[in-house]
């Protein structure tokens, strides 16, 4: 896609549309769908606390050290999660960063748990409709 900001141009009334436009695609549907698919087995066995009951939620954690000017410190982390929702017909797109979050240190506990509960608002603000026949799975 080629990047814009612009979605639209109003003025009492639609005045201009802005439409993405494809450029190329860099990665084959098999390939994405066949990721998406991992993702999503990760959040549904392991990254549950990502977990939106009645979606089906693709995503990653991450956590890394912070860099010093000598390597690295231990003691401080950086936490990440960034998924997408609803996985089979992406309506959010969210990363969650946390620079040195203060009790929970890792991906899966710090910055999973912040993307389900803005992935539940965000879903039902913009009325998302959950997967049909998706059952709630566990959440921490």
């Amino acid at each position: 896609m080629r990047p814009h900001i612009v979605d639209r141009i109003v003025d009492g009334e639609m005045v201009t549309n802005i439409s993405p436009k494809v450029i190329r695609q860099v990665i084959s549907p098999e390939a994405a769908a066949q990721v998406t698919e991992m993702l999503v087995y990760a959040v549904d066995t392991v990254l549950t606390t990502a977990a939106v009951p009645g979606y089906k939620v693709a995503g990653k954690s991450g956590t890394s050290e912070v860099p010093t000017l000598t390597g690295y410190d231990p003691e401080e982390t950086i936490a990440s999660f960034a998924g997408y929702v609803p996985a089979d017909d992406p309506q959010l797109a969210i990363l969650v960063v946390l620079d040195r979050p203060q009790k929970e240190h890792w991906g899966l506990t710090a910055a999973a748990p912040a993307f389900r509960e803005i992935a539940q608002r965000l879903l039902t603000l913009l009325a998302v409709p959950p997967d049909s026949g998706r059952t709630a799975v566990r959440v921490h």
